[in-house]
């Protein structure tokens, strides 16, 4: 019996017409499909399907660099990134940070074309941000590499990041959304998405972590650990989210994830990583 491919269910004809010209984006290709978001980059690249540039297609040609700026950046918008379908073929991307994180925002304006700065005060607490949006076409297909959909939230799609480029994602995944303890021995990454918790826990491993530890004894153990925790996440309409929690104890296990993750870069928050400098 003949083992049924991809190309027999959907030939080229019917990937274009939904790629080209329904303008579905590769994410929204995938469900339409039922295959993985990879298989569909494959025969997209296979077959030559490509989408026609327009006049007001987004600037971001940068975002097709495999560079560590362009990495790190990726990181933080699959932390913090507002990701949000406006039209048929329009989107918009905001990057909203704390105000003491202004200096890493100025830092991504210098290199992204057409993004532009905006400060926003909370009604309710009165605390002030500080973030950059940008607005574009075909955005979706350029970010799908680093995780980010307009449902991220709920849905995950894994990032596909080169082994080299790897380190510098997962720091700037940490800056938005990891916590590293004044004492430099504690570590906490948080995420709603149990997949998301675990593939950094797979990540880590890949780049040559080997925290362990005791599991009756936690403090100061070292032990990688995921958890989760019901406390601390408040969804739509007031319902509770779970969470899930990465936890990486002991001075020396804390210092390993420095290393391997260049926390010495020129590219970080320096009140997270600066604790591991000395």
């Amino acid at each position: 019996m003949k083992k049924i491919v991809f190309s027999d269910l959907h030939p080229k004809e019917k990937l274009t017409q939904m790629y080209v010209t329904d303008n579905m984006s590769q994410e929204e290709v995938s469900k339409e499909t039922g295959y993985c978001t990879r298989q569909i980059y494959r025969y997209l690249k296979k077959w030559g399907i490509r989408k026609r540039a327009r006049g007001r297609s987004c600037l971001w040609h940068a975002l097709n660099e495999d560079t560590e700026f362009m990495n790190y950046f990726g990181g933080f918008l699959y932390a913090d990134g507002a990701f949000h379908k406006t039209s048929h073929t329009g989107y918009t991307l905001k990057l909203i940070l704390a105000k003491k994180d202004e200096k890493i925002i100025d830092t991504l304006l210098i290199e992204l074309d057409g993004a532009k700065k905006h400060k926003y005060t909370n009604r309710k607490t009165g605390q002030e941000t500080v973030g950059l949006y940008m607005n574009g076409t075909d955005l979706s297909d350029k970010l799908l590499k680093f995780g980010v959909t307009p449902d991220k939230r709920y849905g995950w799609t894994r990032p596909q990041i080169t082994d080299s480029m790897l380190p510098h994602f997962l720091r700037s995944w940490y800056d938005g959304d990891g916590y590293i303890g004044k004492d430099g021995a504690h570590m906490v990454l948080t995420n709603i998405n149990e997949e998301a918790i675990r593939y950094f826990e797979e990540m880590i491993r890949y780049l040559g972590y080997s925290g362990s530890g005791h599991v009756r004894d936690w403090t100061g153990s070292g032990l990688s650990r995921i958890y989760m925790n019901k406390r601390h996440a408040i969804g739509k309409r007031g319902k509770q989210k779970d969470v899930w929690r990465h936890s990486i104890a002991g001075r020396v296990n804390c210092k390993q994830i420095y290393n391997l993750l260049k926390g010495d870069s020129i590219l970080r928050l320096d009140r997270k990583w600066s604790l591991f400098d000395h």
